[in-house]
């Protein structure tokens, strides 16, 4: 199998204007030192997708910005849901593709969604049909759950302190100030546990332990100081963290900086119950995952409280419900398409179009015309009706095009390891697709204006 198809075309055009500028004029490229007639790449892929040659061949995806229009209309349909829940559901439905053209409902910019992904958004919406309540729970253990996830890495020291601190005894035995200046605390900072060398904040956790004999007679005590205090006191920077995300995650007036101040054995409370969606403590270890894997690591960004807010808050729709790679639409496979928030589910495209251009110098002229009314009868003035200027040129166009027909076998089964042979006899759906939709495409440049 050929791995690259290239596609070089030569087509002419009479006067016209085939692809305009912002001023109305046909678009134009310097080449070669000359002023030339251009078609852009994306006029092209338009056309070509649009056309019914493409429509009849294969399965498409849609280039939308109102998904969270479309699915609003269906929300409402639902006796159960108020027009506020309608609307909240129908914007996170629509977040999942990118940011909101203001309050609206509709996007910044154009999804590409496939089929599978507009199936999904159905199922979602139908998981809705008995209300906003059906689709969410009310817990106040958030705190707990993320302080717990977010300090899972520096566990082993803080439980081998614990066992320091405990000895042979059921409880910690402390003096009464072991939290307080001159206290542990007093200690980590004149034994200088805590450097500036350090390359992580808890590389302190394990110096301690090396030199627990410099301090455990100093704290030891008849205060009995419960295990999940003592976890709290050695991460304290996660304690101060997790208050951080939940103040700024305020979900709605049940969440205040007020509510998410008290700290006591453990537990990070709020004293309000929270709504949060189903499935909400495997979505923040998911989120977690993320925050930590990307370049913005800041848990507190606004970029990442609003991915978390996309996954816990009422009606919240997990990116993962909607999203796929699975089953891609061949125009998508053969195109591609950017999520810039999502970007595991951005599909690289198989086929590269270069813009038309003429291969010959051009100049562009103006066109004066007129139009006559008709129903005058020449009774009181026998001069046009509507008179209008445009701006045309004629050209003999190249196009070139270029197929990745191992990259659009890969894309449409979603799979781009060395190791599997996209020539398997399991694959021979989505090879004869990839061979349709290539079909499609060539008789499309051929047959339409490119």
């Amino acid at each position: 199998m050929s791995r690259f198809i290239q596609l070089h075309l030569l087509t002419a055009y009479p006067p016209a204007n085939l692809n305009r500028d912002d001023q109305g004029s046909p678009k134009t490229a310097k080449i070669g030192g000359y002023d030339r007639l251009r078609v852009s790449s994306q006029c092209l892929k338009r056309t070509w997708r649009t056309s019914e040659i493409f429509e009849f061949a294969i399965a498409k995806g849609i280039r939308t910005k109102m998904i969270g229009v479309n699915a609003f209309e269906k929300l409402s349909k639902f006796p159960a849901l108020t027009k506020t829940e309608g609307e909240t559901i129908a914007k996170n439905i629509a977040k999942v593709f990118g940011s909101l053209k203001g309050d609206s409902l509709e996007l910044d910019t154009l999804a590409f969604i496939s089929d599978s992904e507009r199936t999904n958004i159905d199922k979602v919406i139908s998981s809705f049909r008995n209300g906003f309540g059906s689709a969410t729970v009310e817990s106040n253990a958030i705190g707990v759950k993320l302080f717990k996830v977010l300090s899972s890495d520096i566990q082993a020291p803080i439980e081998a302190l614990v066992r320091i601190l405990k000895g042979e005894n059921e409880f910690a035995l402390l003096k009464a100030d072991w939290d307080k200046p001159k206290g542990l605390k007093e200690i980590i900072k004149n034994k200088k546990f805590k450097t500036s060398e350090d390359k992580d904040p808890h590389d302190y956790l394990y110096r301690m332990i090396d030199k627990k004999d410099e301090w455990l007679e100093e704290i030891s005590g008849e205060q009995k100081v419960p295990n999940e205090h003592l976890e709290l006191f050695f991460a304290d920077e996660y304690v101060k963290l997790t208050k951080e995300i939940l103040k700024k995650l305020s979900l709605g007036a049940l969440l205040t900086a007020k509510t998410a101040k008290d700290t006591e054995y453990g537990v990070i409370k709020h004293k309000n119950h929270i709504k949060l969606c189903e499935g909400w403590e495997s979505q923040i270890n998911s989120w977690i995952e993320k925050v930590r894997a990307s370049e913005d690591d800041d848990y507190t960004s606004d970029d990442n409280i609003q991915s978390l807010k996309l996954v816990v808050s009422p009606g919240a729709i997990p990116k993962s419900a909607i999203l796929t790679n699975e089953h891609t639409n061949a125009d998508i496979a053969l195109f591609g398409r950017m999520l810039a928030s999502s970007t595991e589910h951005k599909i690289e495209a198989a086929c590269q179009v270069a813009h038309a251009f003429s291969v010959h110098p051009t100049v562009i002229e103006d066109d004066y015309f007129t139009a006559v009314e008709e129903m005058n009868q020449y009774r009181e003035d026998a001069g046009a009706a509507h008179i209008g200027e445009t701006r045309f040129a004629a050209g003999l166009f190249y196009s070139y095009i270029c197929i990745n027909m191992e990259l659009l076998i890969r894309n449409l089964i979603n799979n781009f390891s060395e190791n599997v042979d996209i020539n398997d006899a399991k694959y021979d759906d989505e090879r004869k697709l990839a061979n349709k939709a290539i079909s499609a495409l060539t008789e499309a440049v051929d047959w339409l204006p490119n």
